[in-house]
Order: C-alpha cells, then sequence, then structure tokens
C-alpha cells in the first residue's frame, strides 16, 4: 500500500445529510436495517454496498459516528477512502503490517511503510457485523503498531499494551458496548460480554473490563508455563486469575493474555528471520575478515558467554564504517531475538 496524499472534501457536519460523505446512496433501507438477524454477506452481492450498509448504519449510532470520522480521516492519511480499508474476511480483524523495504546491496539502508486494513467476518449476522465494525475501528484508528525492527519491547510489555494501551481491546470492546447500546437499546443482553462491564451507572466500567480480560479460567498453568520461558513469573501479572475466561480472541481461540502472547511469538519470530538474513547480507557485503559464518559470529561456538560473542563481532569493527553499522545492527538484533534466533 503506496502512502499518498489525497485531498478529500468532506461534508460530515452541518450538511443537509449526515451521509453526504459517502458515494451512492444516503439512506439506510429499512428493510435490512430492520433485520440484525440476517447475515450481513446477504445483504447485497456487491461487496463495497455490504460495507456501505454497515458504514451507514453504524453512523446512526453517536459512538459509531465519532469512530467512522477519525477512521476516515486516518485512511485518508494512507492515501485511501474507508471503503478501500474496510473489507469482508474469514474473522474480524483489524492487520497492520509494517513492511520493511532494503536492498540486498545496502542491507543498512531501510525504509518503513504502514499498511492498515480491517477485515469483518462475512459470516456474521448484521448485529455482530457492526458491534465487529466499532471495536475494529478503535484498533485501526489508535492502536500504532510497534517497530519490532528497532525497538526493545518485552513479553510483559506487549501482553499489557495489546490488553490495556490505547486503542488496545479493552478500549475496543468498551466502544463495541457504547454502540450496541446506542443501536439496539432494547437487546436482551444475557448473552452479550458487555454485561460484565457495565457499571452501576449504565457505562462500561474501564476497571470491569480490565478485570475481566485478565481472566484465562483453565489456560492459567499453560501460561504460567509459556511465560517462564521468557524468565516471567505470574506475579508480574497480579490481574491474572484462573477465574473463568469470558472473553476469548477470535484471531487465537484463547483468552486474550495468551492470544497477546502468541501474537508477539508470531511477530517476533518472523522479524528475526529477517533480520538474520538482513545481517548475512550485511557481512557479505562488507566481506569476511575472521572466517567464521554468520550463526558463529552471532552465536558463539565456542562459548555460551556473551563476551566471547561480542568479541567476534567486534572485529568486524575494523571493515570501517560499515563494520561498525554491521556491528551495531548484531548486538541490537541480540537483544531482541535471544529467544527466536536460528540456529
Amino acid at each position: 500500500m503506496n502512502i499518498r496524499y489525497l485531498l478529500i472534501i468532506f461534508c460530515f457536519l452541518g450538511c443537509s445529510s449526515a451521509f453526504a460523505w459517502l458515494k451512492g446512496p444516503l439512506t439506510v433501507h429499512v428493510d435490512r436495517a430492520s433485520a440484525p438477524e440476517k447475515k450481513w454477506r446477504d445483504l447485497s452481492k456487491d461487496e463495497e454496498e455490504r460495507v456501505r450498509f454497515l458504514v451507514e448504519t453504524l453512523l446512526t449510532s453517536s459512538t459509531g459516528k465519532k469512530l467512522l470520522g477519525k477512521a476516515r480521516d486516518r485512511a485518508a492519511s494512507q492515501g485511501k477512502t474507508l471503503f478501500d480499508v474496510i473489507l469482508p474476511g474469514e474473522i474480524s480483524i483489524t492487520d497492520s503490517t509494517l513492511v520493511r523495504r532494503f536492498s540486498p546491496d545496502r542491507p543498512e539502508a531501510t525504509t518503513y511503510e504502514l499498511q492498515s486494513k480491517i477485515y469483518i467476518n462475512e459470516d456474521l449476522k448484521v448485529r455482530d457485523a457492526l458491534l465487529d465494525l466499532a471495536h475494529e475501528l478503535v484498533h485501526f484508528i489508535y492502536k500504532t503498531p510497534f517497530n519490532p525492527y528497532q525497538d526493545e519491547f518485552a513479553v510483559k510489555d506487549f501482553i499489557v499494551s495489546t490488553l490495556e494501551g490505547r486503542g488496545g481491546e479493552i478500549d475496543a470492546f468498551m466502544a463495541e458496548c457504547l454502540v450496541e447500546h446506542e443501536l439496539f437499546p432494547t437487546r436482551n443482553r444475557a448473552n452479550s460480554n458487555c454485561q460484565f462491564i457495565f457499571g452501576e451507572d449504565g457505562t462500561p466500567s474501564r476497571a470491569k473490563a480490565i478485570e475481566e480480560f485478565y481472566r484465562v479460567g483453565a489456560y492459567f498453568k499453560m501460561l504460567k508455563t509459556e511465560l517462564a520461558r521468557y524468565n516471567l513469573e505470574m506475579e508480574q501479572f497480579p490481574l491474572m486469575k484462573d477465574d473463568h475466561a469470558n472473553f476469548i480472541s477470535s484471531a487465537y481461540a484463547v483468552p486474550y493474555p495468551l492470544a497477546a502472547l502468541r501474537e508477539y511469538e508470531t511477530i517476533m519470530s518472523k522479524v528475526c528471520e529477517n533480520d538474520y538474513k538482513r545481517l548475512g547480507y550485511m557481512r557479505d557485503s562488507i566481506g569476511n575478515p575472521i572466517g567464521r559464518t554468520l550463526a558463529s559470529v552471532l552465536h558463539s561456538e565456542e562459548s555460551d558467554s556473551a563476551s566471547t560473542t561480542m568479541a567476534g563481532l567486534e572485529k568486524i569493527e575494523g571493515k570501517g564504517a560499515r563494520g561498525r553499522e554491521f556491528l551495531k545492527m548484531a548486538q541490537s538484533y541480540q537483544k531482541r531475538c535471544e529467544f527466536f534466533h536460528p540456529r
């Protein structure tokens, strides 16, 4: 996705229609709007028209209208419209991909490009598709993916940020519950997870949401074991409980703390694989002054000690500026990829 500057004139407020900034029909079709239990993929054979219906309906919610206005601006900053970034999919998810580009001849010179799209599960009923859209819009607008090629982002930080951070799962779910209350005020919420986070004043409680999202139920022991791999103990997550988990990630089919760990491992495994290849290109471009493979330079075969490994790296520094750049890249790799580097 190329980020381009595109001037779009919107008439979102103060216009004769709340939908004036959308092309095409400006009225929600009553027959479809009155059938919230109908699958949204059956609304039309045209994909964009189906998405348009969700967008137009969500505009009738005050929370949804605010989210769509911010999402419109976010999409425009990427040279896109809402209908470029909201698409039907197999699951509901916001796919934010940080694309890194470099030349094998100049692997130290990199550029980064953020590509973001929202996918809404096409098997959902209209009601649930609307709620998922509100949820994913929060991620799309507010969540800023960390740069795993540059940032040193620890496992614990990633889990906490994924749940509690700006635009994270808790923010998204609270917005979803507000939209549900605004669009379907008479709905029986006995089967809705929103019932677990509403306070006495009838609005979503962030404190209650945080408590709910850290309940992992039968996965508690598994999570404890997996966190131990990263030298983390459950005591470092004081809110984590083995109480029944009401909130399950649709992407990973496990409670959100474990899903966040899975996401971290998926990201870092790929990133470290890419960085290992990049370091190989860099080493080839500066020559092999000490006659050792990249693996033996990064992970000393003679010793497990960090001092021996770094001694091998520092020999490369004698290759001038590019040697020093390699050393810098290798040191960053070692810090970020301690648990993920290829052997």
